[in-house]
């Protein structure tokens, strides 16, 4: 989904500092750094939340590891 959707992502922290990411798939396609940020898709006050509870409950952050496949969960399924 990553590479036909896959967005870059940008976001502030508390203390205002611009942070971007892209699925590591999609890396070597895009000059993350270069781009403008209207061409990011920029992520709001309920992503952030989600990310800060996933990084609770994981207890770290979330890395590139941390992404499944979705193929990966209909093989389990």
């Amino acid at each position: 989904v990553c590479r036909t959707q896959g967005l870059p992502l940008r976001w502030w922290g508390d203390d205002g500092t611009e942070f971007r990411d892209i699925c590591p798939l999609n890396a070597d396609a895009v000059d993350l750094l270069g781009l403008d940020g209207r061409d990011c898709w920029t992520l709001g006050p309920f992503e952030g939340r989600l990310a800060h509870l996933q990084a609770e409950t994981a207890g770290r952050a979330p890395t590139p590891a941390d992404r499944v496949r979705l193929r990966d969960l209909f093989e389990q399924a």
